[in-house]
Parts: C-alpha cells; structure tokens; sequence
C-alpha cells in the first residue's frame, strides 16, 4: 500500500468508514481495506428506483489512480463530472436498485471496450448487452426486467 493510500486509509477510518463529500460522492471503506464510491442521483427518476454512480470494490491504491487523486484533501472535490468519465473509460458502474416494499434488487451496467454493456446482479449474474442505454428510464426498465427474469 502506497503512502498516499495509507493517508486515505487513515482520513476514511477517522470517519468511521464512511465520508460523504460537498458534491454527494459517498466513499466506503471496507473492512479488508477496499474502498467503493458511490454517487446517488438525486431526486431519483422514479420514486421505486434508486440510481446513480458506483465505483466496485477495489484496493485504495487502484482507487486512488483511477480517480487520480493525489491527496487526501481531493476527496473532499471529487465531483459527478469526474465519476462519469470513470464510467465512459468502463471504470465505474451505473447502479439501479428496484425498491418496493423490502424488496431491494440492485443491478449495476458497466460499458465495455467492444461498444456493448456488462448488466449484473449482487449473486454475479450478469449478461452482454449488444445496446447501451443512456437514459434513466431506459436503465430502470432493463432492472425492472432482469429481475423478472432472474428472480420472477
């Protein structure tokens, strides 16, 4: 672990684990010394459906490259902006969770170097989509869908 990600360690643990940033990018830090980042889009755009930006699990050290961060003090300025060319480089996941009731479905879609959409699931399942979906209403009616599928 460089120093740099040791620095980060130490700042999200004085946290408790968990900061949440002026620009509503939340930044989690794991019990294995992993860190995922998300950022919810807010109102979301169906009151069912949460939606927005989620960076997977990974070591402090790929976090802090990806993002390129270089001090800790960049956590406090990351922004959407910067969340959304991690997800246009396939780096980072649009996440959509169907909520109705206690059920919580989560499906997340990554971008691929070939021009087609990785969807999954939390038990891993996942599939190729030959298209990729741009809008809201298009990923939470594909979520909609892959939990009918999976989980009828």
């Amino acid at each position: 672990m460089t120093t740099l990600a040791k620095r980060i360690y130490l700042f999200l643990d004085d946290q408790c684990g968990r900061y949440l940033n002026s620009n509503l990018i939340e930044f989690n830090l794991n019990i294995d010394n992993t860190i995922f980042v998300m950022h919810c889009i807010n109102p979301p755009p169906e009151e069912y459906a949460d939606f927005g930006l989620y960076y997977p699990h990974n070591t402090l050290d790929d976090f802090a490259r990806e993002f390129e961060v270089t001090s800790v003090r960049q956590l406090k300025t990351i922004t959407a902006e910067q969340f959304w060319i991690l997800y246009n480089k396939g780096k980072a996941e649009v996440y959509c969770s169907i909520v109705a009731g206690v059920i919580f479905y989560a499906v997340y879609f990554r971008l691929t170097n070939n021009q087609t959409m990785i969807v999954r699931d939390d038990y891993n399942r996942q599939k190729e989509l030959k298209t990729i979906l741009t809008t809201p209403k298009q990923f939470i009616e594909y979520a909609q869908g892959f939990f009918w599928e999976n989980e009828g």
